[in-house]
């Protein structure tokens, strides 16, 4: 963090005018406690207030020329308008890199096959299966897709793919006509994530004998995910600062 706060101040138009109205600069952030008692907090209206004043599609929050970006890639606009974001990458996607922990936690293995996911606006989550050594399955899993890849399932028996909301509308009704609960035998679990996963889907999900982790995102930096306790998402602490606070007022709140 202390690397990146100078890096950060001088390229990114949103987070310098952010600090400069909070009155604080780069020299004031000398330690971890300075940080989190000093930079001020940025939201997603903060973003796109931004973005629409200056007519900048990232916010003010990218730190590299158009050229340097190898990817573009947006929230899912749960909560609001999806903002965009790119990133900059070689061999392995950054935002994946925690998820394969992920992935390991669900069961997948080396050897193991992956359903690809329809989840495609956050970029290539096979990345994080590859990281895991498994064998990404790339069959459309987008609306109108889902016949072919219970084909797929049935021929290569993955054991893991990612579902939204979209994909548990076309599942229902392809239900109508399969076996479920032969089509999922071979999976150790499914991850949901877009929107929360209501009773109804869960209840579908289990009848069909798919354990269900849910995810989200961490503030766009990384991914938080279940663990097999089910009780609430976890974010890795090596890839993102999380601070406990107050909604209202931004003071400190306990864990």
């Amino acid at each position: 963090i202390l690397e990146l706060v100078p890096y950060v101040y001088e390229r990114s138009a949103l987070v310098r005018r952010k600090w400069e109205e909070a009155r604080v600069k780069p020299g004031d952030i000398n330690s971890l406690a300075d940080f989190t008692e000093r930079v001020p907090f940025i939201t997603k209206d903060d973003i796109r207030e931004f973005r629409d004043q200056v007519g900048d599609p990232f916010g003010g929050l990218l730190c590299t020329g158009y050229h340097d970006a190898t990817s573009v890639f947006s929230t899912s606009g749960t909560t609001g308008d999806a903002t965009m974001y790119a990133h900059a990458w070689d061999d392995w996607h950054p935002f994946w890199a925690a998820t394969a922990r992920d992935l390991w936690e669900v069961g997948v293995r080396p050897g193991d096959y992956v359903l690809g996911s329809g989840f495609k606006m956050r970029g290539p989550l096979y990345h994080a299966e590859q990281m895991c050594g498994a064998i990404p399955l790339m069959v459309s899993t987008a609306i109108g897709g889902w016949a072919g890849a219970l084909d797929a399932i049935r021929r290569y028996r993955p054991v893991c793919t990612t579902l939204t909301g979209l994909a548990m509308a076309e599942l229902d009704h392809l239900s109508r006509s399969n076996d479920m609960r032969d089509v999922f035998s071979s999976f150790k679990g499914a991850t949901f994530a877009g929107e929360p996963l209501g009773a109804r889907a869960r209840a579908q999900l289990e009848s069909w004998g798919v354990e269900i982790f849910l995810w989200t995102s961490t503030g766009d930096v990384t991914a938080a995910f279940e663990c097999r306790q089910h009780d609430g998402c976890h974010a890795w602490e090596d890839c993102v600062l999380l601070e406990a606070v107050d909604p209202a007022d931004g003071s400190p709140a306990a864990d």
